[in-house]
């Protein structure tokens, strides 16, 4: 998974047809998004592992956030939140401050 632009660890196998990384888990096909966030030691029971980037098919720890599916829903509807995160992820990707 080679970095592209942006930081995002891009899932390059099997994708969903919404773009999300999917392989075969224990028996049942699951998002890689999600199974990357529970190695990771991220508590994912019961909720929804959201993009911070917005990259469906990025994989990236640093790029996940645990939360709950209304949350979810609420931030993908928010330019403002869309807004903060993008300054948010160039401070993590270490875009900020070079020219």
């Amino acid at each position: 998974m080679p970095a592209s632009e942006g930081g995002c660890w891009v899932w390059t196998g099997a994708r969903t047809n919404n773009g999300y990384g999917a392989v075969r888990h224990r028996g049942k096909v699951e998002y890689v998004h999600r199974i990357m966030a529970a190695a990771h030691g991220m508590n994912i029971d019961g909720r929804t592992v959201d993009h911070l980037c917005f990259t469906t098919n990025c994989v990236r720890p640093s790029h996940l956030l645990v939360c709950s599916r209304e949350e979810n829903t609420r931030r993908q509807r928010s330019n403002a939140w869309r807004s903060v995160v993008a300054e948010l992820m160039d401070e993590i990707n270490g875009v900020r401050g070079q020219a």
